[in-house]
């Protein structure tokens, strides 16, 4: 049998993405000028997607908000560096 079903490919994906960033951490330790954003449990529902890459143009919105919420909290000027306040750029 070829394939999988879309919950055990959903457990797949979960595990490969874990293990990811597990080894985006470690190595953030290793490195002070890596700080990589955790962006699991950001785009939750369906609707959330607009293909199986690509979030839609909300769902980018509540990315750059982690991302922009992670830069402020290590001092950058997000302003400056162009976000919007709404998080999109």
């Amino acid at each position: 049998k070829k394939g999988c079903s879309e919950p055990e490919g959903r457990a797949i994906m979960i595990r490969l993405i874990d293990r990811h960033n597990e080894m985006l951490k470690s190595l953030a330790s290793e490195l002070s000028f890596f700080h990589p954003v955790d962006l699991r449990g950001t785009l939750t529902d369906k609707t959330d997607w607009a293909n199986e890459l690509h979030p839609t143009n909300d769902g980018f919105k509540r990315v750059a908000r982690r991302i922009k919420a992670q830069l402020t909290g290590l001092g950058y000027n997000t302003r400056r560096a162009g976000f919007a306040a709404d998080g999109a750029r």
